[in-house]
């Protein structure tokens, strides 16, 4: 969920799981331990503009973002996002796309 948050990391930007710890403690609880506690502040901005909906609650040593419940808007907001995804590997790994993987389950890969 956290994998595209990038934190300004000293000036340079980095995905949050090269700055810090991510745990998921319960299905509905999220941790961000930084390596660098003087990054606190850096990372919770970054998780609060990456427009997840997540809203990140600093304690001074750690990072607590509570996941909110499923509705029906969020589910297709994050299938939308799912197949952007889906769509730049295929773009990135064409020899994994769905095509053509169907075309060589019908032996017709050329």
């Amino acid at each position: 969920m956290l994998d595209n948050v990038t934190v300004d990391y000293y000036g340079s930007p980095m995905p949050l799981n090269q700055v810090a710890q991510v745990h998921a403690p319960e299905a509905q609880l999220i941790t961000v331990q930084p390596f660098d506690a003087s990054q606190l502040g850096a990372i919770e901005k970054s998780i609060r503009s990456a427009e997840l909906g997540l809203n990140p609650m600093n304690d001074g040593k750690l990072i607590r973002v509570p996941v909110p419940p499923l509705t029906q808007e969020r589910r297709q907001d994050m299938v939308k996002q799912l197949h952007k995804v889906l769509e730049e590997t295929s773009h990135r790994y064409p020899q994994h796309s769905p095509r053509r993987q169907r075309r060589h389950q019908e032996g017709t890969e050329g």
